[in-house]
């Protein structure tokens, strides 16, 4: 009821996500879920749906436990996490019930490696204050748009780092997960997406990138 209450509250406040959610509520999960888990996953196959990732159901809401953070965090436990290609059987039937059983090794497996891509993306971008993902280098681009953005850049007069997405198989099929930005190339600055060649150039010729670069450069540098 909590987790519909609070649904019905973000409508009510306007707010849209930018992917579907399904929100799936079965009554056996804890002995199998024969019944309630396996009618949800047979409705979203029959629908076609193929979910990129899904969650277990909430738990606590904590103060003071992580380091850092000085306002109360609502937990949610991860259930499985999958690419969009796996069935979803594999996504939801256990032989057991899905709070007591692990997922099969392949998903764990599926886990590791998209983590570990994940891990090479998010690299980059925490490193460096300013970072074009691009098709090519700024010296040798193999986009238009991938060129645009790199020499906006470069007009900034700041040093910037780049990441060759052709270089990289695994990157290029999964840097539009990790921004939820479907487009290359992809600026980041301060470890925030700014956007692609579209949105670059339109803060160039406003000043404003110039600014943000400038800031973040030599923010990082003081």
């Amino acid at each position: 009821l909590a987790t519909l209450e609070a649904v019905e509250r973000l409508a009510a406040e306007g707010f849209r996500p930018t992917r579907t959610v399904y929100l799936a509520f079965g009554h056996d999960e804890e002995i199998g879920g024969d019944v309630g888990a396996k009618s949800i996953t047979d409705l979203l196959e029959s629908r076609g749906v193929r979910l990129a990732w899904s969650l277990d159901e909430g738990m606590a809401i904590i103060s003071g436990v992580f380091p850092g953070m000085e306002v109360p965090a609502a937990m949610i436990g991860v259930a499985l996490i999958a690419t969009a290609a796996m069935a979803q059987t594999e996504m939801f039937s256990t032989s057991t019930g899905h709070t007591l059983e692990l997922p099969p090794v392949n998903t764990l497996e599926s886990c590791a490696q998209i983590q570990d891509i994940m891990d090479r993306i998010d690299d980059p971008v925490k490193k460096n204050p300013v970072v074009i993902f691009m098709k090519g280098t700024p010296q040798l681009p193999q986009c238009g748009y991938s060129s645009r953005a790199a020499q906006a850049l470069a007009a900034c007069g700041k040093e910037f780092a780049h990441v060759n997405v052709f270089a990289d198989q695994e990157v290029y099929e999964n840097l539009p997960r990790y921004a939820n930005w479907p487009t290359f190339p992809q600026i980041y600055i301060n470890g925030e997406l700014v956007g692609g060649c579209d949105i670059t150039l339109d803060l160039y010729q406003k000043g404003e990138l110039q600014k943000m670069v400038a800031a973040a450069v030599d923010g990082g540098a003081s």
